[in-house]
């Protein structure tokens, strides 16, 4: 998600150069960081609404001037994409395991908890294809078996 939104600064009133007050520290934002080799993290707040991530654009305007030529009114267009971390990503949206059935031949030397394993990333599934495949005693499953493999709902 992008957020554009347009932000307004005047220091009419305390005569105060605009750029040093607030636009330097916006730009400040765009500057990349050599430790982590991108620009910072930034959080947008207005009443209830937070938005986290990086500025991409930025233009500031300056349309007002006191008399010795500082700028002390200015509008900035930012342009913030989102940052959603992995950790959330998988929140949001869960990862399922596979959302078809499969089918295997039992090789030699091959386990039912080593397909599990293999299959599902937890060899203590082995249970979930034994039941699926009516076997009673894994240890006793010959090499050259069809098994089928049903998936994780």
């Amino acid at each position: 998600m992008i957020l554009n939104v347009e932000l307004f600064f005047d220091t009419y009133e305390e005569k105060k150069d605009v750029r040093k007050e607030h636009t330097e520290k916006i730009l400040n934002l765009l500057m990349v960081n050599p430790d982590k080799h991108r620009p910072p993290m930034c959080t947008f707040n207005w009443g209830g609404f937070n938005f986290k991530g990086f500025i991409e654009t930025l233009t500031v305007r300056f349309t007002m001037f006191l008399p010795d030529g500082k700028p002390c009114r200015a509008t900035a267009n930012v342009s913030m994409k989102e940052y959603i971390s992995p950790a959330e990503q998988l929140q949001s949206s869960p990862r399922n395991s596979p959302d078809h059935t499969k089918r295997r031949t039992l090789k030699a030397g091959e386990t039912l908890a080593l397909i599990a394993s293999e299959e599902y990333d937890d060899p203590a599934e082995w249970r979930r294809i034994a039941d699926a495949n009516g076997i009673d005693d894994p240890r006793d499953v010959k090499p050259g078996t069809v098994l089928t493999l049903p998936p994780i709902l």
